[in-house]
């Protein structure tokens, strides 16, 4: 995989994350989306842009499952 799939991958999460909560997929889905791209070769700013997407994920999670 190239640093282009990655930064493609992370533009789409970055633009649907804040609409998951509503959303028909369950939060495991967009886990084992971020699980996968964590095992990819990726550049500095894409491990950062991935860990935010995890602790907002987490966030998401945590409320989904106090509701």
């Amino acid at each position: 995989m190239n640093h282009r799939y990655i930064e493609g991958e992370l533009l789409h999460l970055e633009q649907v994350f804040p609409y998951i909560a509503k959303g028909p997929l369950p939060v495991s889905y967009w886990f084992a989306r971020l699980e996968v791209l964590k095992l990819l070769p990726a550049m500095r700013d894409q491990r950062r842009r991935l860990a935010l997407l995890q602790d907002r994920l987490d966030t998401i999670a945590r409320f989904a499952t106090a509701a």
